[in-house]
Order: C-alpha cells, then structure tokens, then sequence
C-alpha cells in the first residue's frame, strides 16, 4: 500500500491524542531535524528547478535531473558519488547543502536551485514526539548567546528567518530589541530567537496536528501486534504540571532526532565525582567576588564561550585542551572571521598576546586526576611532564552524548559498538543513502546522531529518510504528479 496519510476508524480531529493508533513513522524529538523530516512527510518535496551551480561535477550531473520528477525519487547514490566535506561523511547531505546553499562556505548567500512543491498524495501519517515546545535545544540556550552557524543557515524550507523576525521582532517575550543581524556579528543571531522561530515555523507550515509536545518516550523496541512486526513506542505526556498519562503507539517506522546534547561526555578520571567539578558552566555569579582561579577543560565552541566568559568577569582561567594550537583540526583554526568574538581568544592561546592577566592557556594537555583538596593533576600529551594546579573549581566541556538508553541494546547502532559514540568518529552506522540503521530494519536516524551537527547539513537527512521510506513502498519509482 502506497505511503500515505491513514485515518484511524476514529477519526482525525484536532482533539485527537492519537494514542494506541497507528502510524507510517513516528519521530522521536522536536528539534529543527524532527521538523525538517515532518516538513518532507507533509507532502512537501524538493525539485532541482533547472538552475546552473559552480560545482562543474555536480552540474554535469543535473544535466539529466528531470524537473518534474522530485529528488526524493532520483538516484540519490550516484547524484551524490564523491562528494566530500571536513563536517559530515554523509554524501547525501553533502549534496543538497549544495542545492540548498550553493556556495555558502563562500559566504555569497547565493539562491537555492531547490524549489518546493507540496502534493498531498505524498503525505505520510506521521508523528511528532518532543519534551518541550518545537525547536528542542534551542530554547535552552542562553538568551544572550550567539548561534555557531550564520542566520541563514539555520532556515527552514518555505518560511526564512528574516520574514519571521521582521513579522515578530515586538513580539519577542522577555528579550531586549534586537536586530535579526548585530552590529558586531553581522551573519549571526541569538539562539532564543531561533527557537521561537522553529516553534512558530510549524505552526506557519500547518504541521501543528504531526506535533506532541510535552511527552517523553521511555522505550523504543519491536513488537508483534496481529502477526505483523511493529515498532512499539511508549512514554509520558504531561496533562498539566503535576499529571502525566501513559501512551502506546504502534507504527512501521521509527525516526531517531534526539540530536546528540543530553549527556554530558565525562573524562572518567579519577575525583571526577567532587562537588567542585562541573560538566556544564556553573552560575558566573557565584564565582565572581571569589575571584579564584578555575580549570576549563575543552577546545570546543561550548568551552571557549566558557572560557569567555569567565575572563570577561575577570576569573582567572586556566585551559586545558589536548590539541596544539596549530592543529588545522582544532575549531578556532576553521573559523571564518564572522567569529570574531571566538577569534579574539585565538592569540591568548597562542601565546602571542600575553596581556591578559585572567588567561593562562595549557594546549596539549591532559587532565589526569583531581584530589579532594582542588588540586588537579596535569599531564602533558608527551607524557614527560606532570603538575599539579590549585584550582577553585573544574569545568569540564569536552562534548556531549545522545541518550539512547530507551532502545534495547543501543550499542549495536553505533558504528563500533565496542567505542563511545562520536559525532565524528563513531556515530550511528546508518546506510549512506536512507539512513536506515544497518542493525535494524525500520529504525532511522538524522542529525548530530549520524555526524550531521549543523542545520545547514540535516536537510540531506529527511530527504535520504523519505527517499528510503518510499524505495521501500515501490518497486520502481513512479512520480506522484
């Protein structure tokens, strides 16, 4: 039977809680990647709309892309064969960060070659299920803190970020006025924003009724219901402050997009476990009439906004970071000069500018143990040279993990299972080309799950999703128009 939105026997009203029903794919998480991928299941589907682009391989290639046929239906694999980027190994996604920013590593903000056309009979019965509001992680972010990526791509389809500032900049709730672009940062904006601008995108796109908020999944596993083999997803939705309900559903398909931010990456290291040891940054207020020098351990964008931070309070820092500082793999050394708040740290690291009192940097280092009295060991990567600091506190950012404990035997989704998962390193071992897990049948994942970490990438996933949920229902593709 075609892919297609089901109405139960019940009915499909607004009132429905679609609780025990059943559906073609149910999207765990809220997140710009769950909205993206229900964005595709609506019905709405990308076509190359004829367009030359730069990329003389890639554009010999569209040559024999028809217009009228979606990309959801082409050959994917030999569309993107080749095609490499230093953020995601994922080639689909690769391509249509082409199609969908051409050249934006160039920062020319040139003119999608996609265009969107919306077919009803392309409708998959899906559902969305998320803790918060639309938008996930976002709208946990401090309020005053700038987006890593470029407002621009952070965009959904159909519904850009300037027409939502521009209808909603007095509206913004317990926010200063401010400019959908700085004076300082002029591509950037703050991450607040973008969450409200995800919540308001799926009600802008009528996808409200896909959308359960408020409900947390607690297990995710195959099950049998009439004979036939089916993903059973249970959890909690929120009634009000104090009531939760239990829930059931069924469906065919499950789509992981639970990003890869709700664990804190531990160093597993002996006093890890002290009071003075944080794994996120604490309350600066709290650090700041003490005066007293604390330990920042990372290299990432999370650590540098701490390290920030705390010398712009005038906390003395002590950082820690096992690259040198020449290393091309190290994030301040890919930075664009749109970053110039991140930048500014660059020759403290270096040791070129020593006028900062705050900041004492320590590239190449490791931390290898912390003693109850706040004395940490230090350990040089070489291993010939070991000391201990007296610090008030430690920070440790050196990443996050996704928490994939609802899936019986998650480890056997990573591309190791034997290894921590890494974005980049060890992520989800997904087929290239449907991001269907290789170890389970009917389980997808996208995101920072599958190495894709910025919004600009996660695109290629809900198009490789519903590519693969519809190779799946024919045996030969056949345009719905």
């Amino acid at each position: 039977m075609r892919l297609q939105k089901r109405l139960s026997s019940e009915g499909s009203s607004d009132d429905d809680e679609s609780v025990g029903k059943d559906y073609d794919v149910v999207i765990i998480g809220n997140g710009p990647s769950a909205i993206l991928l229900s964005y595709f299941l609506s019905g709405n589907w990308p076509y190359y709309n004829g367009k030359p682009i730069d990329d003389p391989i890639l554009k010999e290639r569209l040559r024999y892309v028809s217009q009228t046929k979606s990309l959801v239906l082409q050959d994917l694999e030999w569309l993107s064969e080749g095609m490499y980027d230093s953020r995601t190994m994922n080639p689909v996604s690769i391509l249509f960060d082409h199609l969908f920013h051409p050249n934006a590593d160039m920062l020319t903000n040139d003119e999608s070659v996609i265009e969107w056309r919306y077919n009803p009979n392309n409708e998959v019965r899906h559902i969305v299920l998320g803790m918060g509001p639309a938008g996930g992680s976002w709208h946990y972010m401090n309020n005053s803190q700038l987006s890593v990526s470029l407002a621009q791509w952070l965009e959904l389809p159909g519904y850009s970020y300037k027409e939502w500032f521009q209808e909603n900049q007095y509206k913004v709730p317990n926010l200063p006025k401010l400019s959908p672009i700085t004076s300082v940062h002029p591509d950037r904006t703050h991450t607040a924003l973008v969450g409200l601008y995800y919540m308001d995108y799926v009600k802008k796109q009528n996808m409200s009724q896909n959308f359960k908020n408020n409900v947390k999944v607690t297990s995710v596993r195959q099950c049998t219901q009439n004979n036939i083999m089916h993903w059973c997803i249970e959890g909690l939705q929120w009634v009000d402050e104090t009531t939760t309900q239990m829930f059931t559903l069924f469906s065919d398909n499950v789509a992981l997009a639970v990003g890869a931010s709700n664990i804190p990456r531990k160093l597993y290291i002996t006093g890890e476990h002290y009071d003075f040891v944080c794994h996120a940054l604490p309350d600066i207020e709290t650090m700041i009439n003490q005066k007293l020098p604390v330990l920042v351990v990372g290299c990432g964008l999370v650590a540098l906004d701490a390290v920030l931070k705390l010398i712009a309070n005038r906390i003395p820092v002590y950082h820690v970071f096992r690259r040198s500082v020449k290393d091309p793999e190290l994030i301040l050394n890919q930075l664009p000069s749109a970053y110039a708040d991140y930048l500014q740290l660059k020759p403290l690291m270096t040791g070129k500018c020593l006028n900062n009192e705050y900041y004492k940097p320590l590239p190449q280092h490791n931390v290898v143990g912390i003693l109850p009295n706040r004395e940490v060991i230090i350990e040089h990567t070489n291993k010939m040279l070991a000391y201990k600091l007296h610090v008030n506190r430690v920070i440790i950012l050196v990443g996050l993990l996704p928490d994939l404990s609802i899936i019986d035997n998650s480890d056997s989704l990573k591309e190791d299972p034997q290894k921590e998962f890494n974005i980049k390193t060890n992520p989800l071992d997904i087929d290239l080309y449907t991001y269907e897990c290789r170890s389970r049948k009917g389980l997808y994942a996208l995101g920072p799950l599958v190495g894709d970490n910025f919004v600009r990438l996660i695109s290629g996933g809900a198009l490789a999703i519903t590519h693969g949920l519809f190779r799946k229902e024919y045996d030969a593709f056949e345009d719905s128009e």
